[in-house]
């Protein structure tokens, strides 16, 4: 799987063993500003070797959770909504994916959410909330 094997090679691997390995990698901040939790290079790379592991544990493979096709659909307007106030939903670069040196590229795609990390944590409750309806585990 080359993009998972490129975000760990560029985000944790290429840390490793540096001096950077245990300064923060990720900051957390709660909506009232007291809370806060902050990861290390270190301790992320652990966090993620862990959850691996469970899943490992319970055979879940790469590709066995899935959307249905309906969810799928709702999520993709979802995020073409986010776009609908910005000037980036007009503009020709890689940010939006479009590439006219690339068959295939030559429009414009929603690829990244922009409503924001609140409401983006909000979707994630909202579908665990409701037992991850629209996904199936394969």
């Amino acid at each position: 799987m080359r993009w998972r094997h490129d975000i760990v090679l560029n985000c944790i691997d290429r840390r490793r063993d540096t001096p950077v390995w245990d300064r923060p990698f990720l900051v957390w901040e709660g909506e009232d500003r007291s809370a806060q939790r902050s990861l290390s290079y270190r301790e992320f790379d652990a966090e993620v070797r862990r959850l691996a592991g469970a899943l490992r544990a319970l055979d879940v493979q790469p590709g066995d959770l899935q959307p249905t096709r309906e969810a799928d659909t709702l999520w993709t307007e979802h995020v073409k909504e986010m776009y609908q106030g910005l000037l980036l939903r007009k503009a020709k670069s890689w940010f939006t994916g479009y590439n006219s040196n690339v068959e295939g590229h030559d429009k414009i795609r929603y690829l990244i959410y922009n409503g924001g990390a609140p409401r983006y944590r909000q979707k994630l409750t909202e579908v665990a909330a409701q037992g991850y309806e629209g996904f199936r585990l394969s």
